[in-house]
């Protein structure tokens, strides 16, 4: 008869390896959000002028500047840094102090990326500022004839960065901004823009933002946060392959 020493260390073994080909396959299953931009080495598809657009209203476009910036960045060492100069004797046409439609790809669907339209896909971007009454958008064109705006966010004027995101899927996220119909109904989509407001009309409006890792993820929502490298998915999964290598020796 077999020692039973050896048939459990047998078994053990067996279940160890069949965790390892599930965590394994579970990490492999894990979809990576992708990034369009990430302003590192220029400013990639939104290399528009603050006037790029005529959507863009209320503030002095001699004073106002859309660069890269290589100091400040969420991810890496490049951001986008959107200074606006507010002309408060100009309000925008929708009654705020002003907006800009930061364009990509000078809003030309042959420049931008497809991106494949799932129930679980988002598209969003990274944002830091310390000026308050902002509000955080983006523009999706969803057919060559029709353009699709999010509903606008608040953005937390913290000096933080945090994630500004939409699900294509969801209808209450979405409305007619360009021969529309108010919803993500196109297999495929591109980004027209990345939109921004100024809300309060009572005083002069000046703002400097951050903007990094304009991305989506076809499973689900963008991270608000990066991981710390010692917690990550990545370090995990590499390590229990370690382990499932040293194991099978």
């Amino acid at each position: 008869m077999k020692d039973p020493r050896i048939l459990s260390t047998s078994l053990s073994r067996a279940a160890f390896s069949s965790a390892c080909v599930t965590f394994l396959l579970a990490g492999a299953a894990l979809a990576t959000p992708v990034v369009l931009d990430d302003f590192e080495a220029g400013e990639g598809h939104f290399a528009s002028a603050p006037n790029g657009s005529g959507t863009s209203a209320g503030f002095t476009v001699a004073s106002s500047a859309i660069v890269q910036s290589t100091t400040v960045s969420f991810m890496g060492t490049g951001s986008q840094s959107i200074t606006i100069d507010d002309d408060p004797a100009v309000l925008a046409a929708d009654g705020t102090a002003w907006r800009l439609r930061n364009l990509s790809g000078a809003g030309t669907i042959a420049n931008n990326t497809a991106i494949t339209v799932t129930p679980d896909t988002y598209v969003g971007y990274y944002l830091m500022t310390t000026t308050p009454n902002l509000q955080a958008g983006i523009t999706i064109d969803d057919s060559s004839t029709a353009t699709e705006r999010a509903v606008f966010l608040p953005i937390i004027p913290d000096g933080q960065w945090h994630v500004y995101q939409w699900q294509l899927s969801d209808a209450a996220m979405w409305e007619n901004f360009n021969a529309g119909n108010g919803a993500i109904d196109g297999a495929s989509i591109t980004i027209d823009a990345i939109y921004f407001n100024a809300v309060n009309m009572s005083f002069d409006q000046n703002a400097q933002f951050f903007v990094d890792n304009v991305s989506f993820d076809v499973s689900g929502p963008l991270a608000d946060a990066v991981p710390e490298p010692s917690i990550s998915v990545a370090s995990l999964l590499g390590g229990l392959a370690f382990m499932c290598r040293r194991k099978r020796q």
